[in-house]
């Protein structure tokens, strides 16, 4: 273990960590995890087995959430992932000839060599990052380097935002920083005003309708139509972590919040105040060289019909496991989700 004492100025605390941990160490793959994770004892090598099969650079998981506890993460982080659907699929990281690229902090295995060769978080625009997943995902993806995300759920555990003040705390630092990485850092006024006028504006509309007794107007029936699909698109998240059809029925709310988050983020980036994350001000934040990614703004615009398709799309990308261990009562649109028992008995056997 080696211990930091000072952090360099113009650096974020993260990627300064990682950058040192590089530096110091020889291996050929090197893993970037969270303390808050909790791993099967096979992760590594399936992993690895996984990235040397596909001449992976950069490989990344999507994890699970130990608990969903409370309103908050009941309403967020659905709402998060079907954002996230929108704007990246697995298939467009993995993908060389498109320009979009992604990763979860939670675990990001790599090879040295090719960190060194894109300068790493040391190159401007990465050392003050708070978005050092993306960041880095980006950094590889422009260097024409192999990127990819499976489903690892099964695989790794990770306890995240148990609170509000958590949850809200996380939100502002990672849209502060990707709002000014995406070169239009005043876009998330448009964009919050776009989030909050789709969660509400089906809804409103159909009680103004009702309460009226206009009903038989196309409104109406656009109005139920874009209210269903917000239902749909938040159904087929909630299930991955076991929520309650009530949680589905509340989509409209999680659209506010998100967009009331957002719009807390622009108002730090117009006064200039910044943010703080665990306590402590991030540094000034620097505009990424290139930026490639989706903005939210047009995400927001995009509507929950195509996020569903982009949904199913992200969850049919095939995960890590080889044939033996997929279970063959989940449909094969889904990627599976490994039984840990079943590996276990099977390496005993």
């Amino acid at each position: 273990m080696h211990r930091l004492d000072i952090l360099p100025a113009g650096w974020a605390g993260k990627a300064h960590a990682l950058h040192t941990g590089v530096i110091l160490t020889n291996g050929e793959w090197l893993l970037f995890t969270d303390a808050d994770t909790h791993h099967a004892p096979q992760t590594l090598r399936l992993m690895v087995g996984y990235a040397l099969r596909q001449h992976d650079d950069l490989l990344s998981m999507s994890t699970n959430l130990m608990t969903i506890v409370g309103p908050t993460m009941s309403l967020l982080m659905p709402t998060s992932e079907a954002v996230l659907a929108l704007r990246v699929t697995p298939a467009e990281v993995k993908d060389p000839a498109s320009p979009h690229a992604f990763a979860f902090g939670q675990y990001i295995l790599l090879r040295r060599e090719a960190y060194l060769a894109t300068g790493g978080y040391a190159v401007t625009g990465m050392r003050s990052t708070s978005i050092d997943d993306l960041a880095l995902a980006e950094q590889f993806k422009q260097h024409r380097l192999s990127v990819e995300v499976v489903n690892g759920r099964g695989l790794v555990e990770n306890r995240q935002w148990t609170t509000w003040k958590s949850a809200s705390q996380g939100w502002r630092k990672s849209c502060y920083g990707e709002l000014v990485r995406s070169r239009v850092p005043l876009g998330g006024l448009p964009a919050a005003l776009a989030l909050i006028a789709y969660g509400l504006g089906p809804l409103f509309t159909l009680l103004y309708a009702f309460c009226s007794g206009k009903v038989r107007r196309s409104s109406t029936l656009l109005a139920g139509i874009s209210l269903l699909a917000q239902i749909d698109a938040k159904r087929c998240i909630d299930r991955e972590y076991d929520l309650a059809f009530r949680w589905s029925l509340a989509a409209p709310a999680g659209w506010v919040v998100f967009g009331i988050q957002v719009l807390a983020v622009a108002y730090l980036i117009l006064t200039g105040r910044g943010t703080d994350w665990k306590g402590r001000k991030l540094p000034k934040q620097e505009i990424a060289p290139s930026y490639s990614h989706r903005n939210i703004l047009s995400t927001s615009l995009r509507g929950n019909f195509s996020g569903r398709r982009a949904i199913k799309k992200r969850r049919s990308h095939t995960g890590i496991f080889t044939h033996s261990l997929q279970q063959k009562s989940r449909p094969r649109t889904r990627a599976p989700h490994i039984d840990t028992e079943k590996v276990d008995s099977e390496k005993a056997s």
